[in-house]
């Protein structure tokens, strides 16, 4: 059966909207900027990585 439900998984992940599924979007840039943001790194460049990921 975890076979069958991955197999149809993997035809079907994308097709769901942003934030579900396998469609993370821009919405892992908060949590990388919490956890480790590159040295200098601004909230401008948080806005406008978010916009380029969501392009």
């Amino acid at each position: 059966m975890t076979f069958w439900q991955t197999a149809v998984d993997q035809f079907s992940a994308n097709g769901v909207p942003a934030g579900h599924g396998h469609v993370y979007g821009s919405g892992v840039v908060d949590g990388w900027v919490a956890l480790a943001p590159p040295p200098g790194w601004t909230t401008a460049d948080t806005i406008n990585l978010r916009a380029l990921m969501d392009g």
